[in-house]
């Protein structure tokens, strides 16, 4: 199965504003705000522009927007606004996974979920899902995420356009993916968020906080557990989310004691 080319996104995010298109000091593979030297900027800044009080603030500024409990709230929204008929959100002690049956993503709905919700590259009713999504992030930490989420935490999505898609993504037990380099296809989106705003994907060689060259930041194995999660919850509800002919779903590890928010 074929899914979109994240970093084909990424240069996408980098290229559509004048400010940094073309400039070979801003990194879109650059996790961070700034390098060491302050002479290369990366995807935080690219995202959240100009930024006063640094890094670790503005972090756990989007952190501190709401509390936990918030969050299952903005998954309900988010299948109201992208039109779905039906909306699960599921749970362990360690894992949780919210989806819907509604308007898959498009580009401008995955630049809205991480840049706040404000760009003016965001789409529909989608594109509102962005403020309350940083608020998701919490869950995969103890307490607000924020030392998690340093430490490269973060939720995957999976958002599809057809059953035969899905049912791939499911049943493909090997992960045999390939990259789709056009993000306007139809091929699904499959991505985990680091730092709430940085889109990564398997085998992806990035530039880490430290400007350290290093990949799989989104491991196989994560994404493995996720389809293994999604089987027992087949098994265990008498559901089949391959029944649904386009939808989103988001899978997080969660943070201890969280499952308790």
């Amino acid at each position: 199965m074929k899914i979109k080319n994240i970093r084909e996104f990424r240069t996408w995010v980098k290229d559509d504003d004048p400010d940094t298109k073309g400039n070979n000091k801003v990194d879109e593979n650059f996790l961070g705000l700034y390098d060491e030297h302050k002479t290369k900027s990366g995807f935080f800044k690219i995202i959240h522009g100009k930024i006063d009080n640094g890094f670790d603030n503005k972090l756990k500024g989007l952190l501190n927007l709401a509390q936990d409990t918030q969050g299952v709230y903005e998954f309900i929204q988010n299948a109201i606004d992208c039109e779905s008929t039906t909306f699960g959100l599921f749970y362990d002690n360690e894992n949780l996974i919210a989806f819907n049956d509604g308007l898959s993503f498009k580009k401008e709905n995955v630049i809205a979920i991480l840049n706040e919700g404000d760009s003016n590259k965001s789409e529909g009713d989608i594109g509102r899902f962005g403020v309350g999504f940083k608020i998701i992030h919490r869950l995969v930490g103890e307490h607000d995420g924020f030392e998690e989420i340093k430490q490269n935490e973060g939720p995957i999505i999976f958002s599809w356009n057809n059953k035969q898609q899905i049912a791939s993504f499911i049943d493909d037990d090997e992960l045999n993916l390939e990259f789709d380099d056009s993000i306007e296809s139809e091929s699904p989106w499959l991505f985990k968020i680091l730092l709430t705003c940085f889109p990564t994907q398997l085998n992806d060689t990035v530039y880490d906080l430290k400007n350290n060259e290093t990949k799989e930041l989104l491991k196989k194995s994560e994404v493995i557990n996720l389809v293994k999660f999604i089987k027992y919850l087949l098994v265990q509800n008498n559901f089949d989310i391959k029944d649904f002919s386009r939808g989103s779903l988001f899978y997080i590890k969660l943070g201890k004691n969280k499952s308790q928010k």
